[in-house]
């Protein structure tokens, strides 16, 4: 084999486990799309009752259980950035180093005052979650949100600007916040338990497979932008492979 053929093998490899790997990524979206579809909204007195259940022995713990309304909570968390009391936020802090491009020289990549990113990382990432309430018009119900797949409202975000002395380069420290806020509309997804002889919900004990979402948004936005995000991946994926399979048929059959 030549060198132009191995090159062509190494590259349809990459290409091929680049279309495995959004393939599966899609596959895990479109999985988190079905366990919303499939599972019916309950209201507070229906978990109830469902929970009653559990505890007679006519049906087990650890069923899957979807829940709207709005946030409340007896202790608060208070958000670093916009100080809002929530229940859970995330907070980042990216630093980025920007260099001035020399003279006469032109780069595609430079922004409007001639700078081109060097350097980007995430110096610091804070997450902060409190066990919560969702009310909706019939009561209320208790969610541990810990391991959960937590779906954040932007609430904050800044940055700050450093230039050097004669102008050359320049920092950047990105901040934002992300938080879930008291009050605020919530969809739940989780597996119903006993706690302390009342019911929550949270992630399930033992099938790690089952989906723990919670997010700020409504059952309809989740699954237009999750059914969306699996399309993507899929069409990355069928890009890629079909890259891959024509390398492979340009180099060893053509």
């Amino acid at each position: 084999m030549t060198t132009l053929d191995w090159l062509i093998l190494a590259g349809s490899a990459v290409s091929l486990m680049s279309a495995v790997a959004c393939a599966v990524i899609g596959w895990r979206t479109e999985s988190r799309l079905l366990a919303i579809q499939s599972t019916a909204t309950s209201n507070t007195i229906q978990v109830q009752d469902r929970f009653q259940q559990m505890r007679a022995g006519g049906a087990a713990f650890g069923q899957i259980c979807k829940v709207v309304g709005v946030v409340e909570s007896n202790e608060t968390l208070i958000s670093p950035m916009s100080r809002q009391p929530c229940v859970a936020y995330r907070y980042t802090r990216t630093d980025e180093d920007w260099e001035r491009v020399a003279m006469g020289r032109v780069r595609r990549d430079a922004n409007m005052r001639g700078m081109v990113l060097r350097n980007r990382f995430t110096e610091h990432d804070e997450r902060c979650v409190k066990s919560f309430w969702v009310r909706d018009t019939t009561g209320r119900i208790l969610v541990d949100p810990a391991q959960a797949e937590l779906d954040l409202r932007e609430t904050d975000q800044r940055y700050d600007e450093t230039l050097s002395a004669l102008g050359k380069s320049e920092k950047r420290v990105w901040h934002e916040e992300w938080a879930l806020t008291i009050g605020h509309p919530i969809y739940v997804l989780g597996a119903l338990v006993n706690y302390d002889n009342a019911p929550m919900i949270t992630r399930h004990p033992i099938g790690r497979g089952q989906r723990f979402l919670i997010s700020y948004r409504s059952e309809e936005q989740l699954q237009r932008i999750t059914r969306r995000r699996a399309y993507k991946y899929y069409f990355v994926a069928g890009i890629t492979g079909g890259l891959a399979v024509l390398s492979l048929v340009w180099g060893f059959v053509l």
